[in-house]
């Protein structure tokens, strides 16, 4: 199994979870072929990445699946990987796989939208153009409701993931308020 698909498979015992788990517990579920080290790792990164949050700070810290960025899902998967990680993924999950997949080049769009202060018809078409070239079209309407998701959420509180200034969010959110109000 690739370490993406071990990632995927520990976001989603994370998400089989009435609460929150230990790292030890989460190690004992998961079974062989993760390193503590190895999952303490990618547990960072997950949290760092808003999609696992972290409860606690020393040994003792507990995990679970992040509310934002999640979505229902009983559909399988539409990417190859091993039998066991279809198997795990093919159950129920709550943890929505193509907003991860895609939240590098979605943020990277987020940026271009903002420093070039797209608005309006012109953004819809930049969006549009760009959705094409980016995400797969089986994942295309998963990726613009994301993508519509995170404009409409955006603010200083999250610019930093996008690599982008206050002020930048502040001139580019003017523009789209002017955009609305003309007529």
């Amino acid at each position: 199994m690739s370490s993406k698909d071990r990632k995927l498979a520990v976001l989603h015992q994370l998400s089989q979870e009435t609460g929150p788990i230990g790292l030890q517990e989460l190690l004992a579920k998961l079974g062989e072929g993760y390193p503590e080290r190895t999952l303490r790792r990618w547990l960072s990164q997950l949290v760092n990445e808003g999609l696992v949050e972290k409860l606690g700070s020393t040994r003792g810290a507990r995990y679970r699946v992040a509310d934002r960025g999640c979505r229902q899902t009983d559909s399988p998967s539409r990417y190859p990987r091993s039998k066991r990680a279809e198997i795990a993924l093919q159950v129920r999950c709550s943890f929505d796989e193509i907003r991860a997949r895609y939240r590098q080049p979605r943020r990277a769009l987020l940026r271009n939208i903002i420093l070039n202060k797209r608005v309006g018809a012109a953004l819809n078409e930049y969006i549009h153009s760009q959705s094409l070239d980016l995400a797969a079209k089986e994942d295309r309407t998963a990726f613009l409701e994301d993508l519509q998701e995170d404009l409409r959420e955006i603010d200083g509180n999250y610019i930093a993931a996008f690599g982008i200034t206050a002020e930048e969010l502040k001139a580019w959110m003017v523009a789209q308020d002017e955009t609305r109000s003309q007529p």
